[in-house]
C-alpha cells in the first residue's frame, strides 16, 4: 500500500486528473513487473472502476507514453497516432514498456517520478555505454539540430 501511495504521490507532481490517479497507480504498479497487460487484468485490477474511468485512465497513460496498446496488424501505420486508440476488448493487450517498468519501480521505493534515473538504469542494463555521455549527447543533438 505505500508503493502504490508513493506512486500516486508522484503521479500528482505531474498529472492533473485527480479521478484517474488511483486507477493509473495501480494499472502501472501491476504492469510494473510484466511487458503486457489485457484489458481484462486491468478491468480485474480496478474492479468497481466505472468503464469510462478505465477509458479515461488508458487514454491519459497512452498520452503520457506509459502504457500503450500492443501493435496491432489493422494499424493503418507504425505512427504512435495509431497506438492512442483504447480498446475495451478483454483481449485487447496494452504494452509496457521496460524503462516505465523500472521507472514505476523506483518511484515506488523513492516517491520520486524520474524518467532520467530510469533511462540511466535502462542503459545500464543493456550495454556498458557510457550513459551520462550519450544522455548529454542526445540533448546536444536536440537543441542545436537545425531543421531544414
Amino acid at each position: 500500500m505505500e508503493n502504490l501511495e508513493k506512486i500516486e504521490g508522484a503521479l500528482r507532481s505531474f498529472l492533473d486528473k485527480d479521478e484517474i490517479i488511483s486507477p493509473l497507480a495501480l494499472v502501472l504498479e501491476y504492469g510494473s513487473n510484466r511487458d503486457q497487460v489485457s484489458y481484462r487484468e486491468i478491468e480485474k485490477n480496478l474492479r468497481g472502476v466505472p468503464k469510462e474511468t478505465i477509458q479515461e485512465t488508458l487514454r491519459w497513460a497512452a498520452r503520457w507514453r506509459l502504457i500503450l496498446p500492443s501493435w496491432e496488424k489493422d494499424f493503418r501505420s507504425l505512427s504512435w497516432g495509431d497506438r492512442m486508440i483504447i480498446s475495451t476488448k478483454p483481449e485487447t493487450k496494452y504494452e509496457v514498456l521496460r524503462v516505465i517498468q523500472c521507472l514505476v519501480k523506483r518511484t515506488a521505493q523513492t516517491g520520486l517520478w524520474n524518467p532520467e534515473e530510469a533511462v540511466k538504469e535502462i542503459f545500464n542494463a543493456i550495454t556498458d555505454l557510457n550513459t551520462a555521455l550519450a544522455l548529454q549527447l542526445g540533448a546536444w543533438v536536440t537543441t542545436h539540430s537545425t531543421s531544414s
